[in-house]
């Protein structure tokens, strides 16, 4: 009705100055009038403000800029800001959910995302260039972390190409802070030339896409020229020329079979500097550094660093400028011993040719139990004969945390070589940043499963080989429970004021307390993956984690509204896991209290466990002792003859469904022991 009668009122009354004085503004047009009062033009000179009124009101863009777009422009623009360009104010996009704000400081997480792109050329690690200016590049986005337990999803334009469909974006390190994600992309160009620039839409939006982000805003980078060392070949062998990628139209990697993808990963995993072809004591060094921290195991200050660890392990583990032999699975072994850590941590390598080879989702259980995981991966071509797929180098990564939607498996790692960084260059990787790569199933092929990602085909490949697992043992694991709760605890009653804790304060407890959570939800996992466990711990652990859960929540609802009460009853969770970890748990991972976890006893020599129920032989009381005193006497003879010829289990010591003279025999088989 307003649209009606005001186009009444312009042709009454303005229609003959238009036509005698013709001006055609837009919004943000100079020659537009402010926006503060009527200016006789459509629009005014305020770009910002004039779209978010005329969103409102589109006669005062398609009309005129009248008193009533003036009262509009009052409200609407004395606090506007756009700073994604869309036309409507930061603060409604965050409160409609059209935009995130992971951080709370009010400005959609999009502005805050940075983008860089990466055109690779593929390098030998004796300096010879395999492939110069290669059409595969490497997009590295850095944006807030979501909250734990939700996810984001990442798409990209590239020169308006749909490039990056729905990549998974969640909480590693669980704090909000700043994560970057490094996607590798197929470039729009012909092998051989630079790009330089390119124009990127880059959206992180809480729901799945069908269609591409155009509606992100347009953003034109500089496309620096990369080095990329692929690793080191056998002697006799030339290093490959990297195949050129040729991307399909639909990408048939990027494939999200559930709106909420199943995720574990570890936080707190720190990079490190690798020299050139370090890729294997550099992906150990991450992992040790990590588990020293994690599982607080006590090693020398001078080796307790990820940048300390990788010179001792090189040396041992055979590193040369050629290479590591045998995954340098002996010299992490080696490493450990001379550490004194050999009766804590063990190590493990599953590889594609093992007679049960293993699957993505052994990679992810691997992580969920709390182990360390280095990733094995291998360059495959064909021979000279252009026949046979051979292997021609090998690359390992720090697992970081892996993705499992449906039957889709996408790991998240980290290496020193991603984007702008690159080995030997002296500086260490980010340690909040992280690639992507899915692994696929690779047909008939006997290395299992390729990495889509990096654009080869099924001859030329990046292939999943297996990987290397460090795992600590049971009371370590169950240690650092302890010592996690006890810091804990420590940390409240540091704080002052618990209804008015400061930043510092909120940090500390949510990143003590996330790792607590980490550790009570990984040993549990370890019950569906191990076995066998001492009888009592299975129900001992849900218990650890339950709470372990509660505290968490309970934190949450403290760092949004502390009270008194709420820490204290953090502080009463966290002495509860403390105490059940060190009073009971401990106890049955080491029940002959000599500072070993018995699993590695019994893995060292299986008699010692002839019963095959987790519990060290020589804890277990003799057959026959049916009052648990630790001997067998008259005592235990007279339980058993007044259950004679019963079903009591208690008695019934062969197991036969009834108390008798089997049982007898094996009572004063064992008298008096």
């Amino acid at each position: 009705m307003r649209r009606t009668i005001m186009i009444a009122f312009v042709l009454g009354t303005l229609l003959p100055l238009t036509l005698s004085t013709p001006v055609r503004a837009q919004c943000g047009d100079p020659i537009a009038g402010p926006c503060d009062k009527p200016n006789g033009t459509p629009g005014c000179d305020d770009l910002l403000c004039c779209k978010t009124v005329c969103a409102f009101e589109p006669f005062c863009c398609e009309v005129v800029w009248d008193l009533i777009c003036v009262d509009l422009a009052s409200g609407l623009c004395t606090t506007f800001l756009d700073c994604n360009g869309n036309g409507i104010d930061d603060a409604k996009d965050i409160a409609s959910g059209a935009s995130q704000d992971v951080n709370g400081n009010g400005v959609p997480d999009e502005c805050e995302t940075l983008i860089e792109l990466h055109q690779r050329t593929y390098v030998h690690f004796d300096g010879e260039v395999t492939s110069l200016l290669s059409n595969h590049g490497e997009l590295g986005v850095t944006f807030p972390e979501p909250p734990e337990g939700s996810v984001l999803w990442i798409n990209a334009t590239l020169n308006e190409l749909w490039t990056v469909r729905n990549v998974a974006a969640y909480a590693i390190e669980g704090d909000g802070g700043p994560q970057t994600i490094w996607i590798a992309v197929p470039l729009p160009i012909v092998p051989g030339t630079p790009l330089r620039f390119a124009d990127l839409r880059v959206s992180i939006t809480p729901d799945l896409l069908l269609d591409p982000p155009l509606f992100a805003p347009l953003l034109t980078v500089l496309v620096p020229e990369t080095p990329y060392t692929s690793g080191a070949t056998f002697p006799d062998r030339a290093p490959p020329v990297i195949v050129p990628w040729t991307p399909p139209l639909l990408t048939d990697y990027e494939r999200p079979a559930c709106d909420h993808p199943d995720q574990v990963g570890r936080r707190g995993v720190p990079g490190v500097a690798e020299p050139a072809n370090h890729c294997a004591p550099g992906a150990v060094a991450r992992c040790l550094a990590w588990m020293f921290k994690t599982y607080r195991i006590d090693v020398d200050e001078s080796c307790d660093e990820a940048q300390e660890i990788i010179a001792g392990l090189a040396a041992a583990m055979g590193t040369t400028a050629t290479g590591t032999p045998n995954y340098g699975v002996p010299g992490i072994i080696a490493y450990l011993a001379s550490k004194g850590l050999s009766n804590c941590l063990t190590v493990t390598k599953r590889r594609f040719d093992d007679p049960v080879p293993p699957t993505p989702q052994d990679l992810y259980d691997a992580l969920n139990r709390g182990y360390d995981v280095i990733g094995l991966f291998g360059n495959y071509t064909l021979d000279e004969n252009g026949r046979n797929v051979v292997r021609v180098n090998g690359h390992q990564v720090t697992i970081i945390s892996v993705l499992r939607c449906g039957d889709l498996i996408q790991i998240r790692y980290r290496d020193d070589s991603a984007g702008g960084d690159k080995q030997g260059d002296n500086q260490p990787d980010k340690d909040r940043a992280v690639k992507k790569a899915t692994l696929k199933p690779a047909g008939t092929r006997p290395e299992s499963y390729f990495v889509p990602e990096e654009g080869l085909n099924d001859t030329d490949a990046f292939r999943w080989e297996g990987f290397i697992s460090i795992c600590p043992s049971r009371l370590k694991h169950t240690n650092a429970i302890c010592g996690w709760a006890d810091a804990l605890g420590d940390r409240i009653i540091d704080i002052d004021d618990p209804a008015n804790p400061t930043a510092e304060d909120l940090l500390a407890l949510r990143r003590l307390a996330g790792t607590l959570k980490d550790l009570a939800c990984s040993l549990a996992a370890r019950l569906a993956g191990e076995s066998p466990f001492p009888p009592g711990a299975a129900a001992l652990i849900a218990r650890i984690k339950t709470k372990a859960v509660k505290l968490d929540g309970l934190l949450d609802q403290y760092i949004d509204r502390p009270s008194t009460d709420l820490l204290v009853a953090i502080k009463n969770l966290s002495d509860d896991i403390e105490s059940q970890a060190f009073l009971e748990l401990e106890d049955l991972f080491d029940c002959d209290d000599d500072d070993v976890s018995d699993e590695i006893q019994i893995a060292a020599d299986p008699t010692l466990d002839a019963n095959g129920n987790g519990v060290l032989d020589a804890c277990e009381p003799p057959p026959g002792d049916l009052d648990g005193d630790g001997v067998v006497d008259p005592v235990d003879l007279a339980i058993l003859l007044a259950f004679w010829n019963t079903p009591n289990p208690i008695a019934d010591l062969d197991g036969n469904g009834i108390v008798g003279p089997g049982d007898l025999a094996i009572l004063l088989a064992n008298w008096s022991q």
